[in-house]
């Protein structure tokens, strides 16, 4: 509670090719996170296609890896 979190989300096709990432430093506490938004654009600005992408979170504070995850997340509107 009460640290400086980095959170870095990256986003990748079924293929593994990744098509967007983004890392946000904040304070974060228990009951607070710190947000990340994906415009449903690739990294070159592109709109993506509606599918199924993986997403992979990864939560560092003070340079040490705390916490990293992989879920599916569908894009439904084009």
């Amino acid at each position: 509670p009460e640290v400086m979190a980095t959170v870095e989300v990256s986003v990748y096709n079924l293929l593994g090719r990744k098509l967007w990432s983004s890392s946000v430093t904040g304070r974060s506490d228990m009951f607070l996170t710190v947000p990340v938004t994906w415009n449903l654009c690739d990294e070159s600005g592109r709109r993506v296609s509606r599918g199924i992408y993986i997403y992979r979170a990864t939560v560092t504070t003070d340079g040490q890896t705390h916490q990293t995850a992989s879920q599916r997340i569908a894009v439904a509107a084009p």
